[in-house]
């Protein structure tokens, strides 16, 4: 029987969330962070959702050399699901067949049917947004980050610092 309820969150996801539960997990391996290089197995536009979302990643500080596979599978999955959403904006999502003709030899009445690309695109959607959810990529997921921001020690800074009591 496999494990029970839904997949935990990961511990650098609850530390930018501020939650004490990242403190819980003291024997969890921690990967180094490091932004992994895309395979080499990838296609040109496959290697150029790697590199983007690689960078964005590796910049919330959540992508270790371990998630290369993970994110090469996005990758990989989102230039599916833009040629499947490509192909369908050029020819619709359904299109008609004939039925059967009539005892009579008329015209069988015309059926409507879907594209397999509209089902292809919607599986491929569905396997994104998990992905995404995984990853922090949308809105729902970013509103459980939260980060530090650093602060700025600029001439503005020197300007408002109160002078000390000469002496």
């Amino acid at each position: 029987m496999g494990t029970r309820g839904p997949s935990p969150t990961p511990t650098p996801v609850l530390e930018l969330r501020g939650s004490w539960r990242a403190g819980t997990r003291a024997n969890e391996p921690k990967p180094e962070k490091t932004r992994p290089k895309a395979p080499k197995w990838l296609e040109p536009e496959a290697r150029q959702a790697f590199l983007y979302l690689s960078r964005h990643l590796d910049a919330l500080g959540v992508l270790t050399r371990l998630d290369q596979n993970a994110l090469a599978r996005y990758a990989t999955l989102w230039i599916r699901y833009r040629k499947a959403e490509a192909f369908i904006a050029k020819h619709g999502d359904t299109y008609v067949v004939r039925g059967r003709p009539g005892p009579n030899g008329e015209a069988g009445e015309p059926i409507l049917k879907t594209y397999p690309q509209w089902r292809h695109a919607l599986a491929l959607a569905q396997e994104l947004v998990r992905l995404e959810r995984e990853f922090g990529l949308t809105p729902s997921a970013r509103t459980r980050l939260s980060v530090e921001v650093p602060v700025n020690e600029g001439p503005a800074q020197d300007y408002f610092t109160p002078l000390e009591s000469v002496g």
